[in-house]
């Protein structure tokens, strides 16, 4: 007997002891002894699939190791984001692992609560209610509400309710830009939102349009903003960002101008007021006639030179592109589209013929005619599926009154939620990781979603629910079809291998047929009207970067990421002037309370130079009554204030409570105190002159084989949104610590973005800078572990033994960017949370340190990769998690011994630099300055 086969029975032989401990039926745990045929244990396997954390529908690579899904990555090789993603993106297996999801269906018992219930009685339940309405002809009283699906499923929904006689089918979404559909319906004939690329575009002008954030495609819009970007000056595009906020969006424009909350339109109309004097047009002069910049400048508190200055700036482009926000009005899109006509933005960067999914989402009208009709006790029957109207709707009690008047509710949903609560019969749902379907971005990509894993809680998907009740109620298949996938292959009219290479490619793209020009088919157009109140206090609310509009907000990784305003976590909070707010005695912390004719609401406040004089700003998607244990009770939804259109701006006062709340933020401070860290130079200043001379070394240099890994950072792209926090998080098993340990300094990112306070050239704005560990030649932390725990590697990294670490934490100390984190407990993992457990990563324990790898288990599989194959590493092969999701390409990771390696070239551009370099650290990160376009620099 070998020592492999007495092991095996020794294992079994002991199993067998401690089983009789135990009454209940026993389950062995056996390993594969005849692996499946498609896993290799060890080695990845990668599913293309569709992220649906917005509607933008970016492709995305799923990775499962061993049968679970691990990691998140863009698909390089979809046209939406080509590789990358946002923290949303990364953050979204967690909605796959969510502990609160729905494991059985839930029945509203006569006391309100709800108790579990078997599917097949609910199914036959409502299949002979809607029987008993199709014999008496009333197919009409069904109803159905449906997130915004455009694939498979929402033409299986159409299929189903088209059959039972029904006409009545919303797509709800509270991020719904309606106002665009309504302009491009006035003024070309066309009720879309239209497809807008900035890949071309020379000049960008956004009103309160947040393109790097949550405005339609954020993800494509930041990779073209920065596509064309020079290495030696940075982004070569002139970005003017108009609005009362100024966000991550503005943060990034060359030029802010500050308007308050509903000057939008009046600055489009000032604006295509000038651009007429220059390109006339009847239909342009007569809707913004009037509207002088000299008249609007006053009413809104800003220069007319400002208005002038844009609109020369339009004139003298070659291919500008003015773009506006989810809070602009009609009036103020139907300006825009006439300017972006005028200038020939149609056709080259607004495309008018390629309608984009929100084109299909209800109109705020449609919800109400609903509302009203079901409050008439129109409906018997309404199916919501997979959304939560009562969370963002600001007219919930008409909503829930109408939802009270509909004897049959059944809610499709992974997860309780506001909405759910009002259903009697709550049916769980898989998540889009865990089914088959397809979603259509625009009529031109139509994108693939496949089950990466099993259903991790053994549910079904809405299609199977659709197709259960078709046969319950007709006594036959729909098209004939058992599933979901079925449907597909059926609609797709190919062959099935057609059909398999689509979804392993993740995506199809259909031709686009000979782009027809576009002509303003409308005669004439109405006055516009405006509300001249600007001088009272306003208060906006913004889709939220991070939540969105709320179905993000469970999510500890997206929790903890600490927000771009004012690095604050695990919450949100009202954003006042600072000129205000002293004029107001109000302070940081400070509990007031807002009110107005629709409600009152009690929210924590930050000060902040970063919004207009009359502006009040609370960023959407928290405030949750009930959605998972990480969600509910937790932050402020505006919402109790807000009118119809949640995203206008409206009148508020303020008072002052006495109460006082302490936001929780990692960053001590948003002061450099001198300490040049995030740097920025004028254009005119690059390649002048290099202020950082490497000094010469009394010390030998260390010698390195082959490879010294290192990382760029361009600072001129860096936007900070954190999506490379997020992606670290999800990499590298870092766990999530809860608001009250960041308070206490015991967060565990090995990724931060610094935020510090734009000082230099402009009286607003700040400075970000990805902040890791710098795997310094020279290390400090090296030198002063008593068990060798640091040490340098022959590559150059900065490497952390976790099995030798006694937690002395001496290395903590003596680290000068403080970018070392120590596990101060032994952090759980709740189920099914820790599925997601990347295997090639070890879990720290309690009392070791821990920090940036540089993603080292990439590194190891590539350099295996290579040895297999007998060659070197290629340049760009290896990508750390941060370097692979972002956005705007801002990280860049190499071998700095290569020196036509881009990260070599990277390090000597004429903006280089490296942090706190007098300390002699060498580190092998290199930061490139950002680029400040001289002429909008302060005077």
């Amino acid at each position: 007997m070998n020592r492999k086969t007495f092991l095996q029975i020794l294992g079994l032989t002991g199993a067998g002891i401690f089983a009789g401990c135990k009454t209940e039926t026993q389950r062995l745990i056996v390993p594969y002894v005849i692996p499946p045929e498609d896993i290799v244990p060890g080695v990845a396997d990668w599913y293309a699939s569709t992220c649906r954390q917005c509607p933008a529908g970016c492709g995305i690579l799923i990775k499962c190791r061993e049968g679970r899904a691990v990691k998140i990555e863009g698909n390089p090789e979809h046209p939406i984001n080509k590789g990358k993603l946002c923290a949303r993106g990364q953050a979204g297996l967690q909605e796959l692992y969510n502990p609160d999801r729905l494991i059985q269906a839930q029945l509203k018992s006569d006391n309100g609560n709800f108790v579990p219930i078997d599917v097949e009685l609910i199914v036959s339940d409502i299949a002979e209610q809607i029987k008993v309405l199709l014999k008496d002809k009333k197919g009409e009283r069904i109803a159905v509400i449906t997130e915004l699906n455009t694939g498979a499923l929402s033409r299986c929904i159409d299929d189903f309710i088209s059959a039972i006689g029904s006409n009545t089918k919303l797509v709800y979404e509270a991020v719904n830009y309606t106002s665009i559909r309504n302009a491009c319906k006035k003024l070309f004939n066309k009720s879309v939102v239209p497809k807008i690329s900035l890949e071309n575009a020379d000049l960008i002008i956004s009103l309160s349009a947040d393109i790097l954030e949550t405005y339609i495609s954020p993800v494509e819009f930041s990779r073209q903003l920065y596509e064309s970007s020079d290495p030696n000056l940075g982004r070569t595009n002139l970005f003017i960002h108009i609005s009362p906020y100024l966000g991550i969006t503005g943060n990034m424009a060359d030029m802010w101008i500050k308007i308050p909350p509903g000057g939008e339109k009046l600055f489009a109309l000032a604006l295509l007021n000038e651009i007429t004097k220059s390109i006339p047009n009847p239909l342009a002069k007569q809707f913004c006639d009037g509207f002088t910049s000299e008249n609007v400048a006053t009413k809104i508190f800003i220069k007319e030179d400002d208005i002038k200055l844009v609109a020369n700036k339009i004139l003298k482009s070659n291919n500008p592109v003015v773009l506006g926000g989810i809070s602009c009005d009609e009036d103020t899109q139907i300006a825009l589209m006439l300017i972006n006509y005028l200038i020939g933005a149609i056709g080259k960067n607004i495309f008018l013929d390629i309608p984009l999914s929100y084109s299909y989402i209800s109109t705020d009208d449609e919800i109400d005619k609903f509302t009203d009709d079901a409050i008439n006790h129109k409906y018997d029957v309404l199916f919501l599926i997979n959304t939560n109207p009562i969370f963002t709707l600001s007219n919930k009690t008409k909503f829930i009154e109408a939802l009270k008047n509909i004897k049959t509710i059944v809610a499709f949903s992974p997860v309780m939620n506001e909405t759910t609560q009002y259903a009697k019969y709550v049916l769980p749902i898989n998540t889009s990781y865990e089914e088959w379907g397809s979603y259509e971005p625009d009529n031109l990509t139509r994108n693939f979603m496949q089950p990466v894993m099993e259903s991790v809680f053994g549910v079904s998907t809405t299609g199977d629910y659709i197709l259960k009740f078709y046969e319950q109620i007709f006594g036959s298949k729909l098209k004939n079809v058992n599933d979901l996938y079925e449907y597909i292959y059926q609609e797709f009219k190919s062959d099935k291998g057609i059909l398999e290479k689509a979804f392993g490619k993740g995506f199809e793209l259909k031709g686009r047929e000979k782009p027809i020009e576009i002509k303003l088919t409308a005669s004439s157009v109405h006055k516009p009207s405006y509300q001249d109140d600007f001088e009272n206090l306003k208060l906006i609310s913004v889709p939220s970067y991070k939540y969105y509009d709320g179905r993000g907000a469970n999510s500890t990784l997206l929790n903890e990421l600490p927000d771009a305003y004012n690095s604050i976590v695990w919450d949100n909070y009202l954003i006042l002037n600072d000129k205000f707010a002293e004029h107001q005695n109000i302070k940081n912390y400070d509990v007031i309370e807002l009110s107005n004719s629709n409600g009152k609401l009690e929210v924590p406040v930050r000060v902040s130079r970063d919004v207009e004089y009359h502006t009040g700003l609370i960023v959407f998607g928290l405030g949750h009554q009930n959605f998972g244990r990480n969600a509910t009770n937790i932050g402020y939804s505006p919402i109790p204030l807000l009118n119809k259109r949640i995203w206008e701006a409206v009148n508020i006062s303020v008072n002052k409570t006495g109460k006082w709340i302490k936001l929780v933020s990692p960053s001590d401070t948003d002061l450099q105190y001198r300490r040049n860290i995030a740097r920025s130079i004028l254009a005119s200043e690059v390649g002048k002159k290099k202020e950082d001379i490497e000094e010469i070394n009394m010390y030998p240099e260390v010698k390195h084989e082959n490879y010294r890994w290192g990382m760029a950072v361009d600072l001129d792209k860096c936007i900070g949104c954190g999506a490379c926090v997020v992606a670290c998080f999800a990499e590298n098993n870092i766990p999530t610590v809860g608001k009250e340990l960041v308070s206490k300094g015991r967060e565990m990112h090995w990724i931060r973005i610094e935020r510090y306070l734009e000082e230099e050239f402009f009286d607003y704005g700040n400075r970000f800078i990805p902040m890791m560990c710098q795997h310094c030649e020279n290390a400090p932390c090296e030198p002063v572990c008593p068990v060798y725990a640091a040490y340098h590697s022959k590559d150059g990294l900065n490497v952390q033994v976790y099995n030798r670490c006694i937690g002395t934490r001496y290395c903590s100390n003596n680290c000068p960017y403080k970018v070392r984190r120590f596990n101060w407990f032994s952090y759980e993992h709740p189920y099914p949370t820790y599925l997601q457990l990347n295997p090639d990563v070890t879990v720290r324990d309690k009392g070791v340190m821990e920090k940036c790898t540089f993603c080292v288990q990439r590194i190891i599989e590539a350099k295996n990769k290579a040895k297999d194959e007998f060659r070197e590493i290629v340049d760009g092969e290896i990508q750390p998690a941060c370097v692979q999701t972002c956005p705007t390409n801002a990280l860049v990771f190499g071998n700095l011994l290569d020196e036509n390696s881009q990260v070599s070239r990277l390090k000597n551009n004429p903006r280089a630099y490296r942090v706190l370099e007098e300390y002699n650290t060498r580190s092998a990160i290199t930061y490139l300055k950002r680029v400040i376009k001289d002429e909008f620099i302060k005077k």
